[in-house]
């Protein structure tokens, strides 16, 4: 019910939706703003990757984050829209109107017929319009852009993480590498070709230490924990914690 409210609320009157949009995620994501507000330090280049219409940007763009440069990535034209909106107070932040992906090659973006957080790089229920989209990779977009290190990448991209992995491995494999901090969404995963062993191999092969977040604690995960996952329902979604072995928690 409270979804559907906000979808009609997006389609309705923009205003009225980010207000509560903002709030609802400032009470539901609390324990992740406050993971990401411990990795923030000034002067950090960061990553929001899957922006929607800005709230994280919003909050990595403030308090500690005011003295760094925010790159967000997101491929819908009417989310891209209501971001430049919300966001145009801060200048620290910069909007790429392009999908992450492993290459860059234009794909279709496939549009959630219920809510505006749900569009996905891959076909899906509830999903019955798409649109061709500019893609680019991490790792080209860091060539073009001139930026030689990323210190925090927050990601959500329903599902197709492994896709935007595969397209950072220099990044990732690079002697300065980032905390990444993600959405983990094994059936999200699955449904768009991709697998959790998939996604937890790309990060421990680069030298990560992988952690749950569960509430305002950080559970440490390896590859035989994988497979416990694999199968969970559409509606169990996680978040994880990836830290450089060279680095402590």
């Amino acid at each position: 019910m409270l979804l559907k409210l906000g979808q009609w609320l997006y389609k309705r009157y923009p205003n009225l939706h980010k207000w509560f949009y903002f709030a609802y995620k400032r009470i539901l994501d609390r324990n992740l703003i406050n993971l990401l507000n411990h990795y923030i330090k000034p002067g950090f280049v960061i990553l929001d990757i899957g922006a929607n219409i800005g709230f994280f940007a919003c909050l990595l763009a403030k308090g500690k984050g005011s003295k760094s440069k925010i790159y967000a990535f997101e491929p819908d034209d009417e989310n891209c829209k209501r971001f430049r909106s919300n966001t145009q107070a801060y200048k620290n932040i910069t909007l790429i109107s392009k999908a992450l992906s492993s290459d860059n090659q234009p794909r279709q973006l496939y549009i959630s017929d219920l809510l505006n957080v749900d569009h996905r790089m891959y076909p899906s229920k509830d999903h019955s319009q798409t649109v061709l989209v500019p893609t680019t990779s991490i790792d080209t977009w860091m060539q073009e852009s001139g930026e030689n290190a990323i210190d925090l990448i927050k990601m959500d991209v329903q599902g197709y993480e492994v896709e935007v992995l595969l397209g950072m491995s220099a990044m990732l494999n690079s002697k300065h590498k980032p905390v990444i901090i993600s959405e983990f969404w094994p059936y999200g995963l699955k449904s768009a070709g991709s697998t959790c062993e998939q996604f937890f191999k790309l990060l421990h092969d680069a030298d990560y230490c992988i952690y749950l977040i569960k509430g305002k604690t950080h559970v440490f995960l390896t590859i035989e924990h994988v497979p416990s996952y694999s199968n969970l329902p559409e509606s169990m979604y996680f978040n994880i914690l990836a830290i450089p072995q060279s680095r402590g928690i």
